[in-house]
């Protein structure tokens, strides 16, 4: 769905604004997007320990261990990337 999505973003249109969320650790995902859409890339950097914190407290997660796999595998993986816009997350 994401994808036709962005597929119809990257045609010409009337559309002026459009928020897509991804979660691309790799820059060249978020390099895609940017050469694609002619788009501003924002990443929000939660910090491992934050992210990790807030899954534990969340009763609708119940396997806490799958998305603790998830979350550090994203942390392993994430390469910044000069066009990104960080954001730290303030707490």
């Amino acid at each position: 769905m994401r994808d036709a999505i962005i597929n119809r973003l990257s045609k010409p249109s009337n559309i002026k604004r459009a928020w897509v969320i991804r979660s691309g650790a790799k820059k060249r995902v978020r390099e895609k997007l940017r050469e694609e859409l002619g788009a501003q890339v924002v990443v929000i950097e939660t910090s491992l320990h934050e992210c990790l914190s807030r899954i534990s407290k969340d009763e609708r997660r119940n396997n806490f261990e799958v998305w603790e796999k998830l979350i550090r595998g994203w942390w392993e993986n994430y390469e910044k990337c000069e066009g990104d816009i960080i954001k730290k997350e303030q707490i």
